[in-house]
């Protein structure tokens, strides 16, 4: 199900992918996205450098398909979701769109496709979501097993308690815990 545009295509025109998917340029969209490079599957990155090398290249691609300095802060995931663009959606998420991002009114992609009840566009979104989750933490994980490698050995604990000078007996019934963490 496709909306139509009613509002003023010039304003996303600084904007070449939400320029593209407000025309429903579907050709366009793919040429943009195609000169981008593309993103590390899972367990293709294994050392640090790679990994650098990786995070710089996924921080370019994300400048352009999650760029959010247009009218309602909306990423062109965003717009593609409220035009019903189930293509333009399918080829962002391909390419590594980030769907957890919020627009002006702290609403994702995906809520905005549940709550407009576009189901198919909802569905497309949460096909992508977690294989690209799993290999954005594939492609950090060398940075962090170098990191830790080099940080010193250290043990911390953090005790929570919750305590009220205002509501009587709430440290009898609220959570507390204590954290203990070593390496």
């Amino acid at each position: 199900m496709g909306h139509l545009f009613d509002g003023d295509t010039k304003a996303y025109s600084h904007s070449p992918v939400h320029y593209a998917i407000v025309r429903r340029d579907h050709a366009t969209l793919k040429q943009i996205l195609k000169s981008l490079p593309s993103l590390s599957k899972a367990g293709e990155v294994v050392t640090e450098s790679e990994s650098i090398i990786a995070e710089q290249e996924a921080d370019r691609v994300s400048a352009v398909i999650d760029r959010r300095d247009v009218i309602g802060r909306e990423t062109p995931l965003h717009l593609a979701v409220r035009l019903g663009d189930a293509a333009a959606v399918e080829m962002l998420m391909s390419a590594g769109a980030d769907w957890s991002l919020q627009n002006e009114q702290g609403w994702s992609a995906l809520q905005e496709a549940v709550c407009a009840r576009e189901e198919a566009i909802a569905m497309l979104i949460t096909r992508y979501y977690q294989p690209m989750a799993w290999a954005k933490w594939c492609r950090r994980l060398p940075r962090i097993t170098a990191a830790m490698r080099r940080m010193r050995d250290f043990y911390m604990e953090i005790t929570f308690n919750f305590e009220s000078s205002v509501i009587p007996f709430i440290g009898r019934i609220a959570p507390s815990d204590t954290y203990r963490i070593w390496k």
